[in-house]
Order: structure tokens, then C-alpha cells, then sequence
């Protein structure tokens, strides 16, 4: 797992498995409670060429768990949750037996426990569905979205939902100057309920002293080095501390 998805928290989005929590949805209709079951692995490929595979399990009430292992890693991997029976968002590594968490925000919940039905209502604001053709992933039907990044004009990112899986993404594919610079893509899909084991917080873990502990030791466990200066742990604390504030501010109930 990078260290920047670890240490930003990217919030898990229930449907589009990218950005969530905090984002402009494209719209407020076209949503149902409740999802299809999955446990789905990806294959991902960065600029360099470099492999890691992602795990997303994604439970029938809206929860989901998701573990990324690093090209070379033999350690299990971290496990970040978002658990909406418990309302608890963490996440736990098995290799220093430690675990972080954060308030559960109501926005957070609320854009995990909501399931669209439309792709429109999969997608952020500023995407664009097209009409749905002829591709598939892995035997099912996939409707591309179109994004652009504000503030990468000449980047493009290319998804591909799943209407029959809730509009989960089965591929991406990340452009810059239309050349490919690297992808997302389904090489596993298991339509059942995911282990109950994804979701537990074993009675052994202790909790980090700080966010930038947790990191670091999960870093270390796998033998790379500390990801953090002195200044740079300063200034991680301090934005997790603001991070955290808000989402106790807006913490679900």
C-alpha cells in the first residue's frame, strides 16, 4: 500500500470505488439501500509498470473493506473498514498488529449506505456517462465514464461500471497526453457475502499512538524506510488532527 492512500484516508466510495465522502455527487436521486454482495480483486499497473493488486468487499448492508499488497510485499496487507452496522471507520494492519481510527462522518456513511441505480447517480459531478454499448469486463456489461481532472487538463481517466454489480468498477484506465500511464482492472469477481473477518478488529490490536506511528511501523514491517521527516510528521499530525476534528464534528450517530 502507498503511503499516500494510507495516509490520506481516502474514503471508500460504495459504488464508483474511487473518491467519496467528500465529493459533489452528480445528483441526490436514483439510490436504493442495500447492495449486491462482492468480494472483487483488482490488478493495478502505476506509470512505472509496478503490479499490486487491490481486494474490495463490499457486504449486502453498504459496508466495505478494502486491502491493497504492494508489488514485492509477503506480509498480509493493511485492511482499511468502513463499517455501517458498527459505524466505525479504521484501518488494521496485520503485520504490527496495530490499527488507527476515525469518526465515523454522516457524510461518509451516508455515501456508503446509499446504493445507485442509475449511472449518473454513480459518478461525481464532474464526469460523464456515455451510453452504454457493447463492452464487458469478466462476462458482465460495463457502462464508461469520462473524467477529466481539473487541475490535469491533459489527463483522462476512463471507468467502466458495472450496471448488474450496483455500477461497481470493473477497469479504469489513467491517460495523460492520450498516451495510457497505467490501470485498474477486475481479475476476480465473487458475488457473496465477504468473510466476517474483513470487518473485525481482532481483541489484540492496540491502537497507535499517533496516525504517523501507525504508518510508519506498517512502513518498516515491510521493510522500507520511514516514510517521515521531523518536519513532515509535523505537518502530517497537524492536518489529521483537523481531519479528525471535522469528522467528530459530523460524526454519525
Amino acid at each position: 500500500m502507498t503511503i499516500k492512500k494510507t495516509a490520506l484516508w481516502a474514503l471508500i466510495a460504495c459504488a464508483a470505488g474511487v473518491t467519496a465522502g467528500y465529493t459533489v455527487w452528480a445528483q441526490t436521486s436514483g439510490y436504493k439501500s442495500g447492495r449486491t454482495p462482492l468480494v472483487i480483486t483488482y490488478e493495478v499497473k502505476d506509470a512505472t509498470g509496478r503490479v499490486s493488486h487491490e481486494t474490495w468487499h463490499h457486504r449486502s448492508d453498504g459496508s466495505v473493506a478494502y486491502s491493497i499488497l504492494s508489488a514485492g510485499d509477503t506480509a498480509a496487507p493493511p485492511t482499511q473498514v468502513v463499517d455501517l452496522v458498527t459505524k466505525r471507520y479504521f484501518m488494521k494492519d496485520p503485520a504490527t498488529r496495530l490499527y488507527d481510527e476515525l469518526p465515523m462522518s454522516k457524510r461518509l456513511y451516508d455515501s456508503n449506505a446509499r446504493t445507485p441505480t442509475a449511472c449518473q447517480a454513480a459518478i461525481m459531478a464532474s464526469e460523464k456517462c456515455l451510453p452504454l454499448g457493447s463492452d464487458e469486463v469478466l462476462g458482465y456489461r460495463v457502462q464508461k465514464v469520462i473524467s477529466v481532472p481539473v487541475n490535469e487538463p491533459t489527463a483522462m481517466v476512463e471507468t467502466y461500471l458495472a450496471p448488474d454489480l450496483d455500477y461497481v468498477v470493473l477497469k479504469a484506465v489513467f491517460k495523460k497526453n492520450g498516451n495510457v500511464t497505467g490501470g485498474r482492472n477486475a481479475i476476480s469477481v465473487h458475488r457473496r457475502e465477504p468473510d466476517a473477518s474483513m470487518f473485525a478488529l481482532p481483541s489484540d490490536f492496540r491502537p497507535a499512538a499517533t496516525p504517523s506511528e501507525f504508518i510508519t511501523a506498517m512502513e518498516t514491517a515491510r521493510g522500507r524506510s520511514n516514510p517521515f521527516t521531523n518536519e513532515s510528521r509535523q505537518r502530517f499530525e497537524e492536518d489529521q488532527a483537523k481531519i479528525r476534528a471535522e469528522s467528530q464534528a459530523r460524526k454519525v450517530q
